[in-house]
């Protein structure tokens, strides 16, 4: 019995001696940073330390902020609705390559299936809106095949923003599922069909339970890097609603904190510049070209605080009655000017 437990615990202390890495450069790096981001969160505005003023002023101006309330609205139900849909779309794709697909092409159905993601992450995005513009693929297609007689409006829009969420997160939670039905055994379907279980019941009773810490982890992932993206919303929803990154790049820029505005609208920027190439002979097909599309958010959201704008989140963004002195062009694609 000795001999067994110095064993366990020898093999014990080899897997810690593994996993320690990996969980020493997670506490540092994200554990640490947050517990700090969340410290400074609890400062006064004057700037002590945070253990000299606790307080909660600064969530309580965030909340009396209908503005910022209604973008981290808008990031939970597109966040939601991108995971539900990527898993509904995953589990089947993931069950197929790890059961349908014979074991000696299972490496290349998913090499085959991750190489599109190799591309740049900007660049999808203004593919896609290639595909969803009002002149672009689909509707072409569309009205080609007589199904509608005028063309959808489609780009622009939160059903083009949940688009290109689904197309880009997909893959992560297929990539999980997978791992996780290619350690079960197949004598557990079996065994339920022996029982007199049927296909779905053995899905329901047997496969999703198991598979369930995949489907946890795929989409705990997919919903912490979609509520933090700002990229998709700004090319495929045009910036016609407000989400939580974005929003919150032009509060801090609001309160006068224009060097971290001027960081952050420039690293977004620079993501753009890809994009923005491909836009120039992309021109023709996305006819995106509107006053709405690529404007400042700054002007929009003074707008908003001073209660000048009286539009609907989903629609297209008045112009506030107080011009924006700062004219940034964020996802504007301009036609070049062809009678010079």
């Amino acid at each position: 019995m000795s001999g067994t437990a110095s064993a366990g615990a020898r093999t014990d202390r080899q897997g810690w001696r593994y996993v320690s890495p990996a969980l020493l450069w997670t506490f540092a790096f994200f554990a640490v940073p947050f517990a700090l981001m969340a410290l400074t969160s609890l400062r006064g505005e004057s700037g002590e330390a945070a253990g000299a003023s606790w307080t909660l002023a600064n969530y309580t101006e965030f909340f009396a902020r209908p503005h910022l309330r209604q973008a981290l609205w808008n990031s939970i139900q597109i966040t939601s609705t991108v995971t539900a849909i990527s898993i509904v779309i995953a589990w089947p794709f993931a069950w197929i390559l790890a059961v349908r697909v014979p074991e000696r092409w299972q490496r290349l159905a998913l090499l085959l299936a991750i190489v599109p993601f190799w591309t740049s992450y900007v660049v999808r995005s203004y593919a896609w809106l290639l595909v969803l513009a009002k002149n672009g693929i689909l509707n072409k297609a569309l009205l080609g095949t007589g199904l509608i007689g005028a063309p959808l409006e489609i780009a622009s829009t939160r059903i083009a923003t949940v688009t290109g969420f689904v197309h880009f997160f997909v893959m992560l939670l297929t990539l999980t599922i997978y791992a996780n039905l290619r350690q079960l055994s197949p004598n557990y379907a079996r065994a339920a069909a022996d029982l007199g279980a049927g296909p779905l019941a053995t899905f329901r009773h047997v496969l999703l339970p198991l598979t369930l810490p995949g489907v946890m982890v795929g989409a705990f992932l997919t919903f912490v890097l979609c509520i933090g993206d700002y990229i998709t919303p700004e090319i495929l929803g045009g910036g016609n609603e407000i989400v939580g990154p974005p929003a919150g790049i032009d509060a801090v820029a609001a309160d006068g904190d224009l060097a971290a505005a001027v960081l952050a609208r420039r690293g977004r920027r620079d993501r753009l510049v890809p994009g923005r190439l491909l836009g120039v002979g992309g021109d023709r097909i996305l006819q995106v070209e509107d006053e709405g599309v690529g404007r400042d958010r700054l002007g929009l959201l003074q707008g908003v605080q001073k209660g000048q704008w009286r539009g609907q989140n989903c629609g297209r963004r008045p112009r506030p009655r107080t011009p924006c002195p700062h004219r940034a062009s964020a996802v504007r694609l301009r036609r070049p000017d062809r009678r010079r």
